[in-house]
């Protein structure tokens, strides 16, 4: 603790006895002590009797009335690279989806062999995966996908005034 919350717990009387030796010795042997001392026993005696003011039923509200709006800048939660990258992986995989349903009734489908070609590649890519690489993967997505919507939605929001 130091000196100077020492002269005011004793000011209060607060002090054990031991504090009370040691502020009596350091006030005996320090004139500036001494004065703080004499400061403090003064300031308290004012603040004893002064009478507390009451603020008014309305204090809050009027200081918060006087207060600046504040208009919070809504940030997209999402990067708009970000968001391009997830539709163009959307919509490759829609495509993907498509031909691996696609029946390959076509005689002559350059395509349909070259979307089987695709396929069979990807196939054999996906078999060399972990399954809970793919879920993972799976919860990526969908949480993207969360945050997107959200996104959208908090934007829509942004000119709402919450304060």
């Amino acid at each position: 603790m130091n000196v100077q919350e020492l002269l005011w717990k004793y000011a209060e009387g607060r002090c054990c006895p031991k504090e009370r030796v040691e502020v009596e010795q350091l006030t005996s042997q320090n004139a500036g002590l001494q004065q703080d001392l004499a400061i403090i026993r003064k300031v308290q005696a004012t603040l004893t009797t002064m009478e507390l003011e009451q603020p008014s039923m309305r204090f809050v509200q009027q200081v918060m009335e006087h207060l600046p709006k504040r208009h919070f800048a809504a940030e997209p939660l999402i990067k708009p690279f970000w968001k391009k990258t997830f539709w163009i992986a959307l919509a490759a995989s829609m495509v993907a989806v498509f031909f691996s349903t696609a029946t390959g009734n076509a005689v002559a489908d350059p395509v349909g062999q070259y979307a089987g070609a695709v396929l069979a590649a990807v196939n054999v890519a996906l078999e060399a995966v972990p399954p809970m690489v793919l879920q993972y993967f799976v919860l990526v997505i969908l949480t993207f996908v969360i945050l997107a919507v959200l996104d959208k939605t908090l934007s829509l929001r942004k000119h709402m005034n919450f304060f």
